[in-house]
């Protein structure tokens, strides 16, 4: 036979299928059962009216039944959680926007990992040919667009490949910022709904 055993509050525990269902409760002082078997996300046991009942809408995953009232509580510890969670999403997005194709010199140009290490190794390349008064060949970058653009002047390269490059960490500089500013209020934030209703991609949008 299959039951359901819960605490001395009412929250349901587990299910138990066999016929020593009460050798199982001895175990737990203050633990019951009843017949058949209802899950702990659905279902209560209702101290008062002796029944199983079912729960109310759980507002959020940060708010924990309260078999008692048939309420959902919210901690300290969970509001703290759901912050973290929210900045954690803050950084992730900051950092999936410093990797987009950027629009410098009317040009739209990669920026991902692979295309800042190439900027850097480039201008490192050109000063120093530069610097040993070696002739650079070669002068050209390929856009987002695979469209290439050239140049006859290495030392005319160069300024413009440093400022794709400040141009990229500008940018980044200013991801930091939108982001240590979203971290802030959140942070000041007091209620559960205040934290699920802040809109990381609209911190982003401009």
């Amino acid at each position: 036979m299959d039951y359901t055993i819960f605490d001395q509050v009412g929250n349901i525990l587990c299910n138990y299928t066999g016929t020593r269902i009460e050798d199982v409760v001895d175990l737990y002082n203050g633990f019951g059962y009843v017949p058949g078997t209802y899950v702990a996300t659905e279902y209560y046991y209702d101290i008062v009216n002796n029944s199983i009942q079912q729960k109310s809408p759980r507002p959020s995953l940060f708010h924990t039944h309260n078999p008692v009232s048939n309420g959902w509580d919210i901690s300290s510890d969970a509001i703290n959680t759901a912050k973290i969670i929210k900045c954690n999403e803050i950084t992730a997005k900051a950092n999936e926007l410093h990797l987009f194709p950027i629009t410098y010199d009317l040009k739209l140009l990669d920026a991902d990992v692979t295309a800042q290490q190439n900027i850097s190794g480039k201008i490192i390349e050109l000063q120093n040919n530069i610097a040993l008064s070696i002739t650079s060949t070669n002068l050209f970058w390929r856009d987002a667009n695979n469209n290439d653009h050239t140049w006859t002047d290495a030392a005319e390269y160069l300024t413009w490949l440093q400022g794709l490059f400040n141009a990229i960490t500008t940018r980044r500089t200013n991801l930091y910022a939108l982001s240590w500013q979203g971290k802030a209020a959140i942070n000041a934030m007091t209620t559960i709904e205040e934290i699920q209703n802040f809109d990381v991609n609209a911190l982003f949008a401009n």
